[in-house]
């Protein structure tokens, strides 16, 4: 993947990142959506399994620290236990990343932001815009998968029962929550690297990849940390018919919980089955401080670090890489 630093001096005169400056001006903005998909195939495959564990935990009202979910996650089937719904989420984010890169290229030029010339909130906003269209893609595909991730299911099983017992508004009924989660995320992500990679001169160094890795993952520390609250609500909606498989849980306490706030828990075979009990937004944060106090809102913010900053880190690197290829193709 990697051309030569001797290749790329003589052979096609810029650097391979240097791609603001080489851009032909015929070059389409359907390569900006492939090298997109390809980023975001990278990044949910590569940490699939953190996300999985930061699943469990925020789904969970009981304390589930992050090496006793992987230890019983391992017991129920081996590794393949923690990628259950990679499939679905790989499939959902190639039109999600697609159309999220191109609204990103199409922002940047509209607005005049490049690697020199950046400002706060003008690449927040960028960011912001190029979240709306990536979540209505991928909240469906999130939401099998995260169902499938906690049960084990297969996709169609997943799917049927969902529809058959929810309908289809079920995977969409976290959207609104996953836009207030993924804006604040994508405004923060966007300017903390746009401005970060000012400060930092990707193209100033020899080998600019990693410092492009290193400005992504920084910014994705951040959003993870500061959007944490909003990913727990969403996990807690998308997920609420919906117990984890572990072994290990207190199912008697599950029952006493769902009892106490109006609902009720059934065990059908090793899936656990109970009432919806967050009807909103408003009432899911109300339960879960009444429940659990303001640190059930940051539950599962270390697995969500480490699967968001090399997440970020990978797609974004991804994607400048796979542009960058694209762009001296069409050359």
């Amino acid at each position: 993947m990697f051309i030569s630093e001797e290749m790329s001096d003589k052979d096609y005169g810029v650097d391979i990142l240097d791609w603001e400056d080489s851009r032909p001006k015929e070059f389409s903005f359907v390569k900006h959506m492939i090298a997109g998909s390809c980023a975001g195939v990278m990044e949910h495959c590569g940490m699939f399994p953190f996300d999985t564990i930061k699943t469990h935990i925020q789904a969970s009202t009981q304390k589930m620290g992050i090496f006793r979910t992987t230890a019983e996650l391992y017991k129920e089937n081996g590794i393949l236990r923690l990628y259950k719904g990679v499939n679905v989420i790989a499939s959902g984010c190639i039109p999600a990343h697609a159309c999220y890169f191109a609204t990103y290229e199409i922002a940047k030029e509209k607005f005049g932001i490049d690697d020199g010339n950046t400002h706060f909130l003008v690449s927040g906003i960028i960011g912001a815009l190029a979240t709306i269209s990536h979540d209505a893609f991928l909240t469906p595909s999130d939401c099998v998968k995260q169902r499938m991730q906690l049960t084990g299911q297969s996709t169609w099983d997943c799917c049927k029962k969902t529809i058959r017992q929810e309908g289809t508004k079920a995977l969409f009924r976290s959207y609104p929550v996953t836009l207030l989660m993924n804006v604040p995320f994508a405004f923060t992500i966007v300017s903390a690297n746009e401005n970060i990679k000012v400060f930092a001169k990707p193209k100033e160094h020899k080998h600019p990849i990693f410092i492009y890795f290193g400005c992504a993952f920084a910014a994705g520390m951040m959003a993870s940390f500061l959007t944490n609250p909003m990913d727990v609500i969403k996990t807690r909606l998308q997920t609420q018919h919906h117990s984890s498989s572990l072994g290990k849980l207190d199912k008697e306490a599950m029952k006493l919980e769902a009892e106490k706030l109006g609902g009720r828990l059934e065990v059908e075979g090793s899936e656990v089955l109970r009432d919806a009990k967050y009807r909103d937004i408003r009432h899911a944060i109300k339960q879960i401080y009444r429940t659990e106090g303001i640190f059930g809102f940051y539950k599962g913010v270390l697995p969500r670090v480490l699967f968001v900053s090399p997440g970020v880190a990978i797609s974004w690197g991804t994607y400048e890489i796979f542009k960058s290829l694209l762009i001296r193709d069409s050359s």
